[in-house]
């Protein structure tokens, strides 16, 4: 998937932006991290996101960049999500457990690799 590998903090500023977004699939997205995630978040403003973010669906299986950290960001302006994939990424601590907490709709995870 080398397209996915090119995914930057600039590229999901835009992606943030749209309004009836459901299904993020980041899936090896190397240029996706923890600072990224916290970088749209604060420059984005977190209450305009959650007006617009309604994910359904996060994948960010093989986003090695990501940690509970990143996670934390992302479920911190979208409660919504329904189904998680975080197969072959950083590994599941309990720090990265406890931010699954946030996630009060979540139905389905999915932790292969």
């Amino acid at each position: 998937m080398p397209f996915a590998r090119k995914i930057t903090e600039k590229c999901l500023s835009s992606i943030f932006k749209l309004q009836h977004l459901e299904d993020l699939v980041l899936e090896g997205c190397f240029g996706v991290g923890d600072d990224s995630l916290n970088n749209l978040v604060v420059n984005q403003g977190c209450k305009t996101l959650k007006i617009h973010f309604l994910l359904q669906k996060l994948d960010i299986s093989g986003c090695q960049n990501i940690s509970h950290i990143g996670l934390s960001k992302l479920t911190s302006i979208s409660g919504c999500v329904e189904q998680l994939v975080l197969a072959d990424g950083s590994p599941v601590t309990l720090a990265f457990a406890d931010s699954l907490s946030k996630l009060s709709m979540l139905q389905s995870i999915t932790l292969d690799g």
